[in-house]
């Protein structure tokens, strides 16, 4: 990651990391202006969370971060955890609500997907639309069918399982199965 001071302004500015990593650099009077604009700007940047949610450009966001995102997502929970049980809230049940939300906002987001393109959905996407109630048994079976095929050449003993056990999950015919009717 780079250096925190090179980097443009998110919720905090230079100052305001400069002055929470050293602030007996800073005059009461500047310990106070620094400490007033860190408070207005974080509860501000709170309130723009719920636009950030309906702005859904997550992947274009993850593409110019690196590596040290996730300590910044890990410190964001943090950070909403402790202003929760501070504001009086029980935080574990406002994450917890807070992710069944962002559940189902994807799961209608993969769903809009869906009926506009198929194509460009990924067989995982495909299989949470399934697990959601939102795509059939029989549909689910088709796009299984047409994106996983068999092996190309030898299927080891140990692999061998895996195929029978997933066919066998979706209804269809186990790897041993189709092996003992081309034999015949």
């Amino acid at each position: 990651m780079t250096n925190e001071d090179d980097r443009d302004r998110g919720v905090l500015s230079t100052a305001d990391r400069q002055f929470i990593r050293s602030p007996e650099e800073y005059s009461r009077q500047g310990t106070y202006e620094r400490r007033t604009a860190i408070h207005e700007r974080t509860a501000n940047a709170v309130l723009d969370y719920p636009l950030l949610v309906e702005f859904e450009e997550y992947d274009s966001v993850l593409d110019e971060v690196d590596r040290g995102l996730v300590d910044g997502l890990k410190a964001q929970i943090e950070f909403v955890y402790k202003m929760a049980n501070e504001a009086g809230f029980h935080a574990e049940e406002l994450i917890d609500d807070a992710v069944e939300e962002a559940k189902a906002s994807r799961i209608d987001v993969l769903r809009r997907r869906f009926e506009s393109d198929p194509e460009s959905l990924t067989l995982g996407e495909y299989s949470d639309l399934y697990v959601a109630g939102e795509l059939s048994e029989e549909a689910y079976q088709e796009v299984f069918y047409e994106t996983i095929r068999q092996p190309i050449g030898r299927v080891d003993s140990e692999e061998d399982g895996v195929f029978d056990e997933v066919g066998g999950a979706l209804g269809g015919e186990s790897v041993n199965e189709s092996e003992n009717e081309s034999e015949e």
